[in-house]
């Protein structure tokens, strides 16, 4: 199917001139504050060192990798693109992506040496969970492992450079073993870094993470003490106290089948060597400084300026309850939970231990990373700057529109398309289609979705954004 007119332009991508990348080798620049004790405050300076940089084959683009060092935290590894700027450096927004699980064979520390030189490390695999703390070997103890390959980081950082952003990724290095509060120190370090560099403009950094890489990404981004204005986060862990009692509590006591009890066991085993060794730690666990959701809430809430979270309350892993509920403390308007949810409870029997079971028929990652483009756009560049957001796939979008419209008939609030329909259509917003390789008016595309999807409505792009911000979604 297709939402679209016959051909309307080509997307083309404009080469531009490269410059010399700098170096920060040796440089310290900054030190993170106290981190409310979870662990040691940070006493020593931070070093950023610029390993090597790469052109991505085929594009204009370079990027550095480079090492955060600081003690006692273990040192921190990103990728970062900077937009290329010829002449006098101007700062630009800049978007961080959290990489949890994501795998790399160019630091040369000992355990990425380890792990990346492993059999099948490049196509993945699963691997004992050996470097995490009090590990003992037991049946279907195990994590994937995998090398990111520069295709996949470059693909999910285009849609960034294209609208003249710096973009970045943290690599949490789930697989290193070390507790969460090394993961979001991660992230701390990386946004310290990028907040003073030249070229990002501080007051414009937002900050996107998935599942385990959305909880790096907020508890990252408060210990960090930097201003975030805008934060994409998919099926966050934003209360640990919470995940810990529904793996250890909740599922034993509701969950009959000896099978799937064991499906969520084996699950749960390696998150629990990195949270339970900080949860454990103090006593009694509840006063644990922002393990707890309504704890971590206010400091996340004076850290951003504008939360987006979604969530699907079929999720096996994170109760939906505790992620509502964090959001429910956030000042009225300032967190949009962008959620799915569905007429007939969740099933622990017989569903997956996934994030959202019905993924492939109501909701996809094409649709996510849609979404997260539509907001940071909206949040982080002027109403002036043209803007080109990407739609990879017209039927599940189309398919996901369809789901939140039969929400909105049984009464579910799904005022968050409204947001997302506006984003779209407003006058500086083109959508690329990556199926036909064509590029569309922004406001066109949502008349014709919304004509498509609703029937009976008779939007064209003249009227769309007006007619949505008068009168709302149609009924």
């Amino acid at each position: 199917m297709s939402i679209f007119p016959k051909k309307w332009f080509t997307l083309g991508v404009i080469g531009i001139l490269i410059t010399a990348c700098s170096s920060d080798n040796g440089g310290p620049f900054f030190n993170l504050p106290s981190i409310e004790g979870l662990t040691d405050a940070v006493s020593g300076p931070v070093v950023a060192t610029v390993l090597s940089t790469a052109t991505v084959s085929g594009q204009p683009y370079t990027y550095e990798r480079i090492k955060l060092s600081s003690t006692p935290q273990r040192d921190t590894y990103i990728v970062y693109f900077k937009w290329p700027q010829s002449g006098p450096v101007v700062p630009r927004p800049t978007v961080l992506i959290t990489r949890p699980y994501e795998g790399f064979d160019w630091s040369q520390d000992a355990k990425d040496i380890k792990w990346s030189t492993r059999p099948n490390a490049v196509p993945g695999y699963a691997w004992n969970d050996e470097d995490s703390i009090g590990y003992a070997p037991v049946s279907g103890d195990q994590i994937p492992y995998k090398i990111e390959a520069e295709a996949s980081f470059f693909g999910d950082g285009f849609f960034y450079l294209l609208a003249h952003m710096n973009v970045a990724f943290v690599y949490n290095r789930y697989y290193g073993g070390e507790t969460f509060v090394e993961h979001a120190r991660d992230t701390a370090l990386a946004l310290r870094y990028l907040s003073a560099r030249p070229e990002v403009d501080a007051t414009k950094i937002g900050v996107n993470g998935l599942s385990w890489g959305g909880m790096t990404a907020a508890l990252g981004t408060v210990l960090s003490g930097v201003p975030v204005k805008a934060m994409v986060l998919q099926s966050p862990l934003l209360d640990l106290k919470g995940i810990n009692d529904h793996f250890t509590t909740f599922i034993p006591a509701n969950v009959a089948s000896p099978s799937q009890q064991t499906v969520f066991a084996e699950f749960y085993r390696p998150y629990a060597r990195r949270i339970r060794p900080v949860f454990n730690k103090y006593n009694p666990p509840a006063v644990v400084p922002l393990m707890r959701g309504s704890t971590l809430a206010p400091k996340l809430s004076n850290s951003v300026g504008s939360l987006m979270v979604l969530a699907s309350d079929w999720d096996t892993l994170v109760p939906f309850a505790d992620t509502k509920a964090v959001l429910n403390l956030f000042p009225a308007g300032k967190a949009v939970a962008a959620t799915w949810t569905h007429a007939t409870p969740i099933d622990y029997e017989t569903f997956p231990d996934d994030h959202n079971p019905n993924a492939g028929t109501e909701f996809s990652q094409s649709v996510v990373m849609t979404r997260t483009q539509a907001e940071f756009a909206d949040q982080l560049l002027s109403p002036s700057e043209n803007v080109v957001l990407v739609l990879y796939s017209q039927l599940e979008f189309y398919n996901y529109l369809t789901y939140m419209r039969d929400e909105k008939a049984r009464g579910v609030n799904v005022s968050h398309l409204l947001r997302m329909f506006l984003q779209m259509s407003r006058p500086n917003v083109s959508i690329y289609d990556q199926g036909s390789g064509n590029t569309y008016v922004g406001a066109l595309v949502v008349a014709n979705l919304l004509n498509s999807v609703w029937g009976g409505t008779f939007y064209n792009q003249t009227n769309v954004y007006t007619e949505l911000s008068t009168n709302g979604l149609p009924l």
